[in-house]
């Protein structure tokens, strides 16, 4: 559901709002080729804004949809997950960030955009000091050590990072 893309996601997902016009028609297999490339990174979801109009409480939700923006569709949008996806001190989830996609109606390009949001919730080891107080840590159950000479992390591990953010600790040693 649209709710939990954009209150509890820990991965970058991006959303189509499209209806029954030469435009929407026309971009739909551009973002159904971006989907196939990108769905191990990013989730991708359509919303047919046509349908949603058919109730009054849906269209409230998604304003996108609404007949006076029928004209500005399609409208591509993505959601880059919350820092903290928990706030316990108001006991809500963070709303993650949201992007409009603004660049070419080409897939390589959609898909670079998603990739270039996603987070890395990794942090750098810098000294042996470091790495030993992580190691001795018994309170983080699952950690995992990568040894390379980059400055980033790879995609597929910025995606791991995402969605075991809560149940895993990732370092870089460079």
């Amino acid at each position: 559901s649209i709710g939990a893309v954009a209150t509890k996601t820990d991965f970058v997902a991006s959303i189509l709002f499209y209806a029954n016009t030469d435009r929407c028609q026309y971009f739909a297999p551009t973002y159904i080729k971006a989907a196939d490339e990108g769905h191990d990174l990013i989730k991708f979801y359509a919303i047919d804004c046509d349908k949603l109009a058919e109730n009054e409480t849906d269209l409230e939700k998604l304003p996108a949809c609404k007949p006076s923006n029928r004209d500005s569709l399609p409208l591509l949008s993505f959601f880059e997950p919350a820092p903290t996806p928990f706030d316990p001190k108001s006991g809500s989830f963070a709303l993650p960030k949201e992007h409009y996609y603004q660049g070419e109606a080409n897939a390589g390009d959609i898909v670079q955009f998603g990739k270039d949001l996603m987070p890395a919730f990794s942090k750098v080891v810098q000294t042996q000091q470091e790495l030993d107080k992580i190691l001795a840590d018994h309170t983080i159950p699952h950690k995992v050590l990568l040894f390379t000479s980059k400055d980033e992390l790879p995609h597929m591990l910025k995606a791991i990072t995402s969605r075991f953010r809560d149940r895993l600790e990732v370092r870089l040693l460079s």
